[in-house]
């Protein structure tokens, strides 16, 4: 997200909207330190409303990347 918005709440709104609980995980600076990468652990309600809420995280930051995953466990076994 542009270094100009304030990251703390930006996405409030649209994270208290589509997920039964959120955290802010990690915030990164990029580009040169003009943006803010924001990484979020989040469990959506609906997973069919994944596309929307997206969609929503475009518009309101600047139509930026917005990247939607799963987690995985890194376990190694021997």
């Amino acid at each position: 997200m542009p270094e100009q918005l304030n990251y703390d709440d930006a996405f409030e709104p649209i994270l208290k909207k589509y997920t039964k609980k959120y955290t802010l995980d990690k915030v990164k600076t990029t580009n040169m330190g003009s943006l803010f990468e924001l990484t979020y652990v989040i469990t959506l309600k609906n997973n069919k409303e994944q596309k929307a809420m997206i969609d929503d995280i475009r518009c309101r930051n600047g139509n930026l990347t917005v990247m939607c995953g799963r987690l995985t466990n890194d376990i190694t076994e021997l």
